[in-house]
């Protein structure tokens, strides 16, 4: 498949350690389409490809938006990505997949993140909000800091949706999900990203 060319329009710190990018397409060539959960194969340099969720709007055909944590062990992507590659730098792309659909039609959605998890996560609540569907979105982080797009959840249109969960012990998360889990929904859905040690607690 046809790699794409792309440029680093915008960095933004979003949380300690966590940096988003708004990728552009330029002219009048536009971007392929995607639906929330899906993501891309960024180059990242040297070699490295990487594939990191979607998290911004899809009806921008011209402009796609990612978010990379850095890791303290890094293979070279997260390292690339938050050391080297600067605003205004050229990258390849390959077009979006989507292994993680979201159910729109359900009656209710529950959606669960933790860290950087909350990637393809958010770009499911953007769309149910836009749909004006019913859900629910619990983010666990270690702290505020951490909490990458915390304004962008806290102060937009369904804030009143969105549950904070910050500095949680191993013990209190799995309650917490338990609590949240435990009184299933009719035709409901749940959808789960995050760290391995998170997602077995479910």
């Amino acid at each position: 498949m046809a790699l794409i060319n792309v440029k680093v329009e915008r960095i933004t710190q979003e949380a300690e350690g966590v940096r988003s990018f708004v990728l552009a397409k330029k002219g009048l060539f536009k971007l392929p389409p995607y639906t929330p959960g899906a993501h891309i194969d960024v180059h990242c340099g040297e070699g490295i490809i990487r594939q990191y969720s979607l998290c911004g709007d899809p009806t921008d055909r011209h402009h796609l938006m990612i978010a990379v944590r850095q890791v303290d062990q890094s293979r070279g992507g997260s390292d690339l990505m938050h050391k080297v590659v600067e605003q205004g730098d050229k990258l390849e792309i390959g077009a979006p997949r989507n292994n993680f659909p979201l159910d729109e039609t359900a009656a209710h959605s529950v959606l669960l993140a933790a860290g950087i998890g909350i990637t393809p996560i958010i770009a499911m609540a953007d769309r149910l909000h836009a749909l004006g569907r019913s859900f629910a979105l619990h983010y666990f982080s270690r702290a505020a800091e951490y909490t990458a797009f915390r304004n962008r959840l806290s102060k937009g249109g369904y804030a009143n949706k969105v549950v904070f969960h910050e500095g949680l012990d191993k013990e209190a998360t799995g309650q917490t999900l338990y609590d949240i889990l435990a009184t299933p929904v009719a035709d409901g859905r749940v959808y789960m990203c995050g760290p391995g040690p998170f997602m077995d607690r479910a």
